[in-house]
């Protein structure tokens, strides 16, 4: 089984894996967190267009976990959308992918490209590695609706698991089982609907299979 070893220190990251020793370095503080994983964009991607249609050149980004968040990135990919920028708590292999690109440049950013950490591939990890135009910020910063509002023209786009005639989201819990712990869904979507231009999507999937069967 691997192992791993979060380190939390002053300008640098450090990860640790039992079969190969990796160090990765970032600006300001972060927790760089390395898991098995699996690509989340099939199964999104089909019902991802209306987010992906809502992207201007220069719009700053928010992209949460799940399939349909990191679909929108495979969209931008084939969209003709520039000059992007990121303003997000966590690093996708999408916005990696969207960076590599050239899609995201941060020219018209009013803040820095600025996540808290990041979860995905090595090619991710290393993308990140002393990247001057990255910055790891605390949560309290990276999430704060004041923050976020300053940049324009912000797209926060998160997945949830049941919604409500009222529009309550539970997106932390489906029932009694628990699937994650409180993220900064909330505060995204203030901060977005307060930036000038900004936009805030919920994505909910409209099927979902049980045995096999949809």
């Amino acid at each position: 089984m691997t192992s791993h070893v979060i380190e939390m220190c002053a300008f640098r990251l450090v990860y640790w894996r039992r079969d190969r020793d990796r160090i990765f370095f970032t600006c300001f503080e972060t927790v760089l967190k390395r898991r098995l994983t699996h690509s989340l964009i099939k199964e999104g991607k089909k019902h991802s267009s209306l987010p992906g249609q809502s992207f201007e050149d220069g719009a700053c980004v928010q992209i949460g976990i799940g399939g349909m968040p990191n679909a929108v990135c495979s969209l931008l990919m084939e969209s003709g959308v520039k000059d992007l920028g990121i303003h997000t708590e966590m690093l996708t292999d999408g916005l990696g992918l969207l960076y590599r690109s050239g899609r995201v440049t941060g020219s018209r950013k009013t803040l820095d490209v600025v996540c808290t950490f990041a979860l995905g591939s090595l090619a991710l990890y290393a993308t990140a590695n002393r990247n001057p135009h990255w910055y790891c910020h605390q949560v309290d910063y990276t999430n704060s609706p004041h923050i976020i509002m300053q940049n324009d023209k912000v797209v926060s786009i998160n997945n949830t698991t049941q919604i409500d005639l009222q529009g309550q989201l539970a997106s932390e819990s489906d029932g009694h089982r628990h699937l994650s712990g409180t993220g900064g869904q909330l505060q995204f979507v203030r901060g977005a609907c307060a930036s000038k231009g900004g936009k805030s999507f919920i994505c909910l999937s409209s099927t979902y299979e049980k045995k096999e069967e949809r």
